[in-house]
């Protein structure tokens, strides 16, 4: 059986690498390396089905879901994105996105903003909650007395700076996408066990960001959380997870955070150990329990030659008219049919694009020689 994990290249957060990171403890080896914005082009040597964990933030780019014919999916953990405008808002799980969802009911999700989303749609779900609650401490770190900072508003981070004798690190999960986007994976995995070696090390750490946050209930690091509610995005993504941390918003800080930083031990709330055991037990069974069905697959050479390449002209497209693209069909069984749709897509855009003139003539020689060839 081959296994991939999913990635995502570009990220400018390296909470994208930690999701990747924590999945790939659970795959009894890597086959292949899946491009998160790009799963509908993965392609694998063979016609097959290849094993992913869908755990993580989905999706910048809406166009490219469904998922290729060739992964076989675990859908645990998984949030569903009505933002950055690529995401999967309910008017784009079409029929062709729910009936693909639907054979994988019941979808693990990572918090009531997805679950929400998918009842709208009838895909039966649950709360599995975060597959980084999973992440493992390593022995051999010891504590020490310095406090990590990861991503906190300016105003906190002098107040905190103000009032504590203890080392301060600041943090940040924001990557150079230029640079990080250069390295091996095994150099950026390694980059991400940096980082959550010295959160299990810290006396304390203070964050903003839902994925310091999570790993260090995970790493046994006491923790804050500064989690603002009325930011409707950081709501959505946060809300479910205050409730098992010690959280204030960035105001309540300002006001109680030297009370905060003057207690003499910081403890962390111990709900989130029902949530970590039992999403792991999930992901634990369905790797020992899989099986992959390569029955009624389309050939590699028809499905690269149909849609892959043609598709990979439009997703160039694709980023300059992300707002003004919608999908009303989707459809991986009939080539035929997915080869016209991406044609009359493709020139929906060109119609706004003239610039990309030449993108067009080589298409069109591409979709031509297709159908002088049938």
């Amino acid at each position: 059986m081959k296994y991939g994990l999913i990635t995502y290249k570009n990220t400018e957060n390296i909470g994208d690498d930690i999701q990747s990171y924590v999945a790939m403890r659970f795959l009894p080896h890597i086959d292949y390396y899946i491009e998160r914005e790009a799963m509908d082009l993965f392609v694998p040597k063979e016609k097959e089905q290849v094993v992913t964990i869908l755990n993580g933030w989905f999706l910048h780019s809406k166009i490219n879901f469904p998922l290729s014919p060739y992964i076989k999916p675990y859908f645990i953990s998984t949030h569903f994105s009505g933002y950055n405008s690529g995401g999967i808002r309910t008017e784009y799980l079409n029929k062709y996105a729910k009936k693909y969802l639907a054979k994988y009911e019941p979808i693990g999700c990572r918090d009531n903003s997805t679950i929400e989303l998918l009842n709208k749609v009838g895909i039966k779900n649950y709360f599995s909650g975060c597959l980084t609650l999973t992440i493992e401490r390593d022995p051999k770190i010891k504590k020490q007395k310095y406090i990590c900072l990861v991503d906190i508003d300016e105003e906190a981070e002098k107040l905190v700076l103000d009032n504590t004798k203890k080392d301060i690190r600041k943090i940040t999960h924001t990557l150079d996408v230029k640079e990080n986007s250069k390295l091996d994976w095994d150099t950026r995995f390694k980059n991400v066990k940096k980082v959550l070696d010295q959160y299990q090390a810290a006396s304390l750490v203070i964050t903003s960001r839902l994925h310091c946050a999570l790993p260090c209930l995970a790493l046994g690091t006491p923790v804050l959380l500064l989690y603002d509610e009325e930011k409707e995005y950081t709501k959505d993504r946060l809300k479910d997870y205050a409730e098992i941390l010690n959280h204030m918003s960035t105001k309540e800080f300002l006001e109680k955070g030297v009370e905060f930083l003057k207690q003499k031990k910081h403890t962390n709330p111990s709900d989130y150990l029902k949530i970590r055991n039992s999403v792991e037990k999930s992901v634990i069974d369905f790797i020992k329990n899989v099986k992959v069905n390569n029955n009624n697959l389309p050939e590699i050479k028809d499905y690269s030659e149909l849609y892959v390449k043609p598709k990979k002209n439009i997703d160039k497209l694709y980023h300059l008219a992300v707002d003004d693209m919608y999908i009303t069909k989707r459809n991986y069984v009939n080539l035929n049919y997915e080869k016209e749709y991406w044609k009359k897509e493709f020139y929906i855009l060109l119609d706004k694009y003239e610039e990309m003139k030449k993108i067009k003539e080589e298409l069109e020689f591409k979709f031509n020689n297709i159908e002088n060839n049938k």
